[in-house]
């Protein structure tokens, strides 16, 4: 028996409760200064979605490589990052019949075992184009090729630092009801925990990842389990000069934030309406908190830990608004507790890739951006 657990009645003894107690408070304060795990992986602090690399880009392993070698770990943690969410076309990884491509793969997770070990937390998001997911989500071969793809994933990166990675089985599913989409995802989760029982899966809503579709979301009785969506809104404003979806979209230049003025009558009919119902309602840091207030709720209700795996808008809106938005929407999610994972890191929407608003861009996120703007904070 220890010395500690020896009768607390004896002289020069310390009660075994109190000791523990003591023994409890410095470890815990060990753990903090020693930068213990989070509660769960996406807590470690903001993060930024690096498009354009596996997905938004040509399936080239060549450029892949090139585009890699701009992000090392001491540069995104230098910009002020802890979090990196890395969209991954499945398509990219499949041969013309079907079959993985494990070169492949394994460039893949290489990128990711190198950020981990440098310190970052890793969300790999399966980012199909609209296309797929739709043929993903109808069953057959795509379907077959796409749990394959989980289970190969899955058993390499439940390997590397289990805090520290994140497995998203299927970007913003869509045109699927919400039960089937619970159905489909909890077989997305038993392929994942078949080969890395203690990897983290993140879980999303359907209607495209949105808040709606998480609100919907009925989730498995699990542990290891994190749910993101994605919040937008207002889409006329965030979107605005998108070239892919709605036409409207393109339609869209110098759209304010908060909304001022009225339509111009040039624009289509379509538009005009979006914008009419863009000005008709309230916006601002307190009407983003109370509706981001409800995936607080129902992460307290489900016992699921929820974050933002998106939110962002176009580089083509107008610089101070794009900021105001950013920095309203940042500070909300942060009153609640929830954490974020802006969109992107270049790109439509890039932050890291805006050398001009900088300044703008470090105040709304609260993050330094240096090594990619010119920042020197």
């Amino acid at each position: 028996m220890l010395p500690c657990c020896q009768d607390p009645r004896k002289e020069g003894r310390v009660p075994v409760r109190r000791l523990a107690a003591v023994c409890c408070v410095l470890w815990l304060g060990w753990a903090g200064i020693a930068g213990g795990a989070p509660r769960f992986p996406m807590e470690a602090g903001p993060g930024v979605n690096l498009s354009g690399i596996f997905a938004q880009s040509p399936r080239d392993p060549r450029v892949w490589g090139e585009r890699l070698v701009s992000l090392p770990t001491e540069r995104i943690l230098r910009a002020g990052f802890r979090v990196v969410r890395l969209p991954v076309d499945p398509e990219a990884l499949w041969d013309g019949e079907g079959r993985l491509l494990t070169d492949r793969v394994a460039a893949v997770t290489e990128a990711v075992e190198r950020w981990v070990r440098g310190g970052l937390v890793v969300v790999v998001d399966l980012h199909p184009y609209p296309h797929m997911v739709r043929e993903i989500l109808r069953g057959g071969d795509a379907a077959a090729r796409h749990r394959r793809l989980l289970s190969s994933l899955a058993r390499r990166l439940g390997t590397l630092r289990e805090d520290r990675v994140v497995l998203e089985p299927l970007n913003e599913p869509f045109d699927v009801p919400a039960k089937r989409w619970s159905r489909l995802q909890e077989g997305y989760l038993r392929a994942v925990r078949a080969e890395a029982p203690r990897l983290w899966v993140g879980l999303s809503g359907a209607r495209w990842g949105s808040l709606e579709g998480l609100l919907e979301l009925d989730p498995p009785k699990e542990d290891r389990l994190v749910a993101g969506f994605h919040y937008y809104d207002p889409h006329p404003f965030t979107h605005q000069g998108a070239d892919w979806g709605p036409g409207a979209w393109r339609e869209l230049r110098d759209v304010p934030y908060p909304p001022r003025g009225t339509p111009k009558e040039a624009l289509s009919p379509e538009v005009r309406g979006l914008l009419r119902d863009y000005a008709s309602r309230s916006w601002g840091e307190g009407p983003h908190r109370a509706a981001l207030d409800a995936a607080r709720k129902w992460s307290d209700r489900t016992g699921i830990p929820v974050w933002c795996a998106e939110f962002g808008a176009t580089a083509s809106s107008p610089p101070a608004d794009r900021a105001r938005w950013l920095g309203e929407v940042r500070r909300a999610l942060e009153s609640l507790g929830v954490p974020w994972c802006v969109w992107e890191g270049r790109g439509t929407f890039g932050v890291l890739d805006r050398p001009r608003e900088a300044e703008r861009l470090r105040r709304a996120l609260g993050v330094s951006l240096r090594g990619f703007t010119g920042g020197t904070r």
